[in-house]
């Protein structure tokens, strides 16, 4: 039994010239069910500051399923690692992501919301 999530996809959107809405597209490629958790991504500015980021998903997803999370950013964003997901459920550990793991200026569009 193996619990697994692949990231298909992530999406970036600029709301103003300092925010950025983010979102990730989760699928379940494991034979195992995964309940409600957060997925853990740490956030680099282009001044080199960085932050954890939590990406949170309420849903249960089965296997074959797929959700999608968000999360609002702030400041000037360089890049976006993600690590792992972190169910609610303490008993269970951390499940690997696979997919596109890090996310740069280079992907992103980056020019200003008006």
């Amino acid at each position: 039994m193996s619990v697994v999530l692949h990231i298909a996809a992530i999406e970036a959107t600029a709301i103003r010239h300092d925010y950025m809405a983010v979102k990730v597209t989760l699928v379940n490629v494991g034979n195992e069910k995964v309940g409600p958790g957060n997925v853990l991504a740490r956030q680099t500015s282009t001044d080199g500051s960085v932050q954890s980021v939590e990406f949170f998903s309420m849903l249960d997803l089965a296997p074959g399923e797929t959700t999608r999370v968000s999360q609002l950013l702030r400041g000037s964003i360089k890049e976006v690692d993600f690590r792992s997901y972190r169910p609610t459920d303490a008993t269970r550990a951390s499940i690997p992501l696979l997919g596109t793991m890090k996310r740069g200026r280079v992907f992103w569009p980056f020019e200003k919301a008006s």
